[in-house]
């Protein structure tokens, strides 16, 4: 099993509008939270928020959603 550095910070990034070119920008939804933080903020969204979900980013790694619940799920994962 990785190692998570669960208090790293995190940025929770949704997809937004598509530009002239057609590329579908990214906009930051929370930026300066704990990475655990963004994790339950991103399993607490509604469906149709999820459907925005683009990624949490770390310094280390970008995480997309299936990561993001299978680590919500994990035995270390802090609750609180």
């Amino acid at each position: 099993m990785d190692v998570i550095d669960y208090d790293a910070q995190a940025v929770v990034r949704l997809w937004g509008d598509r530009d002239e070119t057609g590329l579908i920008s990214t906009y930051v939804r929370y930026d300066g939270i704990s990475f655990a933080e963004a994790v339950r903020r991103v399993v607490a969204m509604l469906p149709e928020e999820k459907d925005l979900f683009a990624n949490i980013g770390t310094h280390e790694r970008v995480f997309n959603l299936s990561e993001i619940e299978a680590i919500a799920r994990r035995d270390d994962f802090p609750q609180s």
